[in-house]
């Protein structure tokens, strides 16, 4: 396993103590001395807990990156998918400090609108491992469209107690299946491609037999 950056221990250390005391009880300082990081040091990278959570997003995104951009092979719905469960493999680790964040953030809007960017970026480089453009109007309406099908499917996750995550992954593919049309019709990049089998493939510039 990769030994954790400066940052990473700083945001799992948090995370640890949020799943223990609750997110809204943990102090900056608490935070520091379980990541073992002096607090001058934690305050210059992370000046407060909403920093804290910006990072928690940058780690995620980091480890969703790592794994490069998602089978050409397959199905934009299926990339997507594929890309979507390695952001839940990523945070496996911490679900109880993710689930603590997210209860603590339903009685702050404010951190909440400030976190939105973020959420925004992550749900725009999950469609960009997927395959699909993210460029104009369109591209804008389909981050959106997935942000919001992403925290649908996050409460799911934190219920599910499957070793392997199958209710997720149920959640997964049934929010994905009702967004996909609304997807397709706002943004480029997302449309169903039908493979003919391969008896029936034809050069199509040969003119047809008479």
């Amino acid at each position: 396993m990769a030994e954790l950056t400066t940052e990473d221990a700083i945001v799992a250390a948090a995370l640890d103590l949020a799943g223990a005391r609750g997110w809204s009880a943990v102090t900056m300082t608490e935070i520091a001395a379980a990541a073992e990081v002096p607090l001058a040091e934690t305050a210059r990278l992370f000046p407060d807990k909403g920093a804290v959570l910006d990072g928690l997003g940058r780690m995620v995104d980091a480890a969703m990156l790592s794994g490069g951009p998602a089978d050409t092979d397959e199905s934009p719905r299926d990339r997507l998918f594929d890309v979507i469960m390695r952001r839940f493999d990523a945070l496996a680790a911490h679900k109880a400090g993710v689930e603590s964040v997210l209860r603590g953030l339903r009685g702050d809007p404010l951190t909440v609108l400030a976190r939105l960017p973020g959420v925004e970026r992550s749900a725009a480089w999950t469609l960009e491992l997927a395959g699909v453009a993210v460029g104009g109007l369109g591209g804008a309406l389909q981050v959106r469209i997935l942000a919001l099908a992403l925290a649908r499917v996050t409460w799911v996750w934190l219920r599910d107690e499957s070793p392997d995550m199958a209710q997720t992954m149920k959640e997964l593919d049934r929010v994905l299946a009702n967004a996909e049309p609304l997807l397709s019709r706002v943004g480029q990049g997302f449309v169903r491609r039908k493979n003919k089998p391969k008896d029936e493939l034809v050069n199509e510039d040969q003119p047809a037999d008479s």
